[in-house]
C-alpha cells in the first residue's frame, strides 16, 4: 500500500495500492521507490513493470508537496533495456536530476550487468521526460554481484559525460 502520514505519524489523505496509483497499462508493477525533494517541493516515485522483454521504468512526479491522491501526480515511463529487466532499482534526487540505477537481468532471471538513467529534473517538472542512459556498467571481479550504482557514481558519470549518450524525450503521460 501507498500511504501518506504527517510528521506526527497520523494518516494523511492518500491510502491506496500501488496498482491504483500507477497506470493501468503496466500489468505488474513492483519495487517502488519514493523520495521527497525539498528544493522543488515535489515527490518523485519510480517503479518497474515486470513484463519482459519490455522493461518499462515508471516515473511519477507530484504537482506539489501535498499529495491528495493519484491526481496529484504526472506519470511517465521509458524503456530501460529491451529484453532485460531493471531489478532492485535505486533512486536519488538532487537539484539537477533524478537518478535511477540498478541491476539488469535477462528475461530468464540471470544477472547481466547494471544500468543507470539520469532524468533531467527541470524538464520533468515542466512535463517532458528527458533520460540519458548509461548501460552495461561492469560487474564486480567475481562476475556474480554487480557494482552498486550510487547517486555519487551517477553524478560523476553526468559530469564526465556532459549528458551525452542515448537520450530519449517523451511528452505527457505514461507510455510517452
Amino acid at each position: 500500500r501507498i500511504k501518506v502520514f504527517d510528521k506526527a505519524g497520523n494518516p494523511g489523505p492518500l491510502n491506496t495500492t500501488l496498482r491504483a496509483l500507477l497506470p493501468p497499462q503496466a500489468r505488474t508493477i513492483v519495487q517502488p521507490r519514493i523520495r521527497y525533494d525539498r528544493l522543488s517541493g515535489r515527490w518523485f516515485v519510480i517503479a518497474r513493470a515486470t513484463e519482459c522483454p519490455l522493461n518499462n521504468v515508471l516515473v511519477a512526479v507530484s504537482s506539489g508537496s501535498a499529495i491528495t491522491g493519484p491526481a496529484s501526480f504526472t506519470f511517465f515511463s521509458f524503456v530501460g533495456d529491451t529484453g532485460r529487466m531493471l531489478t532492485d532499482p535505486s533512486l536519488g534526487v538532487d537539484r539537477n536530476a533524478v537518478y535511477v540505477g540498478g541491476v539488469m537481468m535477462n528475461c530468464g532471471g540471470q544477472t547481466q550487468d547494471a544500468s543507470a538513467f539520469i532524468v533531467r529534473k527541470a524538464d520533468l517538472l515542466t512535463g517532458t521526460l528527458t533520460v540519458t542512459a548509461f548501460r552495461s556498467l561492469p560487474a564486480d571481479r567475481l562476475g556474480v554481484e554487480l557494482a552498486r550504482v550510487t547517486v555519487e557514481a551517477l553524478r560523476a558519470a553526468t559530469a564526465a559525460s556532459g549528458l551525452t549518450g542515448a537520450q530519449f524525450r517523451f511528452r505527457g503521460g505514461w507510455g510517452g
